[in-house]
């Protein structure tokens, strides 16, 4: 058994050092070019100073010529290095990026339902979006900066040796100190730059709140409110980021870097004061030391960036490394007897939540259905219905007792294997913006036209399909929103019907069906659920009256469980129930009364 929530990395530093790993050889050449780069910074500098000494010595000579022509030569190399590195930069943190977003993507798809009960779909949105943009702005130009300017200081520092070694123990011990400060420094942008990213989380969920409620908004006249709430969100996140750009501009340790720089320079005149160096040596000392002042302009923000990046990678580490309550079965040998029985024992469950506790949904259950029966489940609001039919899909594990399909616990089988052999029709009908075909296929990617049609047809959908613009292919907009409510569940019970499941779960999936309709779509389903078990939460009489079992739930008990007819003569709370049912009494004039497990 494992879990599905392993921790996949350690550090924010191994999340980010293991994306670059999955392109040594890029990543290398990166590195080097870095590095040659800066080096091709530091040598106009070194030919400048030598050329100074051949015009002061021989004035304007062939050798002081091609010494200035040099100088533009490696200027341009530079140019070229400089593009280079910049280009297999741009490719590695790109490739970083990509990979980032994919391994989340498949995180997040892999977690079971109790992550996403705990964890906020806006949340998520904004770190797969805000943080992994962050952190690859971080690498690229961050940590690119980063590595050039310390290259530029490590060339800087051994030319200075190689003039006077007094001069480049100067610059080799100012720098630990310098870099001791800059690093406790960028710890400030911690907890910056998590609020700055919270904020961002808190403007999303603004903004996709207003747009998916945006009729709700229309309807009371609540525009100018939600434009003052994303105003001062907005302005909450601003503030955030300024505060970032604060520490960025007063960065202290700056400081040092200029006194290690003036230091340098104010020995190297003594030198020449003294007649150690030439004039040109002074020259190279000044121009490197300006070039590194000026290549370290942007070394604070470089540093905040990188620094920051860290925060955002520990933010995404900690969707990736959540552990999850569902334990996945390795084993694959399992095999579900799905014409077995149904049974739940002692099963007590409760929605996981962010402190690990909560109340519980279903409380002590036990019953059997027979292989092949048609259950009918009901109960009040909040009694537990929906809940049963989750942990069938185990979309959750039950938090105690045991779940078994033919005499085999769930917990057993791989998840994937039990929701082939489970479908559901959802009392919330959730479509894709894509065409009416694709959506009832969603899940049978190989289905064939004449399934398709023959599915809708059962599901007493073709016809309206076909009244659509481009019938099959027209695209339908956002969650179904250009449906109906009826035409939705329609499309549900087709794709549920292609499924061809074994156990069809229908959580009040004729809720939204007129009585005509219906009628019609319950003569196809019985067809559909011949041979198969199938358990349908329900307010509706015929639907009782035609099941072979009723289950009543309330506050997650079970209050009775039986066929109809023996319900109604020994269950007080299910007469209760029958007779407070609408046209209860045309009903059953109207339907002979049958029930019971053939």
């Amino acid at each position: 058994m494992k879990a599905k929530g392993n921790e996949r990395y350690n550090s924010a530093t191994g999340y980010i050092i293991s994306g670059m790993r999955k392109h040594p050889f890029l990543t290398l050449g990166a590195l080097i070019l870095t590095v040659v780069a800066s080096l091709f910074t530091a040598l106009p500098f070194i030919i400048l100073g030598q050329a100074i000494d051949v015009l002061r010595l021989e004035g304007f000579s062939p050798l002081f010529v091609s010494q200035t022509l040099l100088i533009v030569i490696v200027g341009l190399m530079y140019l070229v290095m400089n593009f280079t590195a910049g280009a297999s930069w741009a490719a590695v943190i790109t490739g970083w990026e990509r990979d980032a977003r994919q391994e989340l993507f498949e995180s997040l798809q892999d977690h079971s339902m109790a992550f996403h009960d705990q964890v906020d779909s806006k949340k998520i949105l904004s770190i797969s979006m805000q943080d992994i943009n962050w952190i690859r702005i971080s690498l690229n130009p961050g940590l690119r900066m980063i590595i050039g300017s310390f290259s530029a200081y490590g060339i800087t520092a051994i030319v200075l040796w190689s003039i006077s070694q007094i001069l480049g123990i100067i610059m080799i011990a100012g720098f630990p100190i310098y870099l001791y400060f800059a690093l406790r420094y960028a710890k400030i942008v911690d907890p910056v730059r998590r609020q700055r990213a919270v904020s961002m989380e808190n403007l999303t969920s603004v903004s996709q709140e207003v747009f998916r409620g945006i009729e709700v908004v229309r309807a009371f006249g609540a525009e100018e409110r939600e434009k003052q709430k994303f105003n001062r969100t907005s302005l909450n996140y601003a503030n955030s980021v300024e505060q970032e750009g604060r520490l960025s501009a007063f960065f202290f340790p700056q400081l040092i870097l200029i006194l290690i720089t003036t230091g340098t320079f104010l020995y190297g005149s003594t030198l020449l004061v003294a007649g150690s160096i030439s004039v040109g040596d002074l020259i190279q000392i000044l121009s490197l030391l300006i070039a590194i002042d000026a290549q370290n302009f942007m070394l604070p923000r470089s540093l905040l960036l990188l620094r920051g990046g860290f925060v955002n990678a520990q933010r995404i580490l900690d969707l990736l490394n959540w552990q999850d309550p569902l334990i996945e079965s390795e084993s694959t040998e399992t095999q579900l007897d799905l014409t077995g029985d149904i049974v739940f024992e002692n099963v007590s469950f409760h929605y996981p939540n962010s402190n690990g506790n909560g109340s519980y949904a279903l409380s002590n259950l036990n019953f059997r259905i027979p292989g092949g029966s048609n259950v009918a489940l009901i109960g009040g609001p909040g009694g537990g219905k929906s809940s049963i039919l989750k942990l069938l899909l185990r979309l959750y594990d039950p938090t105690e007792g045991a779940i078994k399909i033919g005499d085999i616990d769930l917990r057993k089988v791989p998840s994937a294997s039990v929701r082939k052999a489970v479908g559901l029709v959802e009392q919330d009908v959730f479509l894709f913006k894509m065409s009416i075909r694709n959506n009832i296929a969603y899940g049978c990617e190989n289905a064939s036209e004449d399934a398709i049609i023959e599915a809708s047809k059962r599901a007493q959908a073709h016809d309206f399909i076909m009244e659509t613009p481009n019938g099959y292919d027209t695209v339908i907009g956002e969650r179904g929103m250009t449906l109906s409510g009826g035409q939705r569940q329609r499309l549900a019970i087709a794709r549920a019907l292609l499924h061809n499941p074994s156990i069809l779960l229908l959580d009040d999936s004729t809720s939204a069906i007129d009585a005509r309709t219906e009628y019609l779509m319950r003569r196809a389903l019985n067809e559909a659920m011949e041979h198969r078990t199938s358990i349908t939460v329900t307010q509706r009489l015929r639907t009782l009256i035609e099941s072979d079992l009723v289950m009543i739930v309330d506050k997650g008990e079970l209050i009775a469980f039986g066929p109809h007819e023996e319900l109604l003569k020994e269950s007080n709370e299910y007469r209760q129930i029958f007779d407070q049912l609408p046209e209860t009494r045309k009903m059953l004039e109207e339907v002979p009364l049958a029930g019971g497990v053939a």
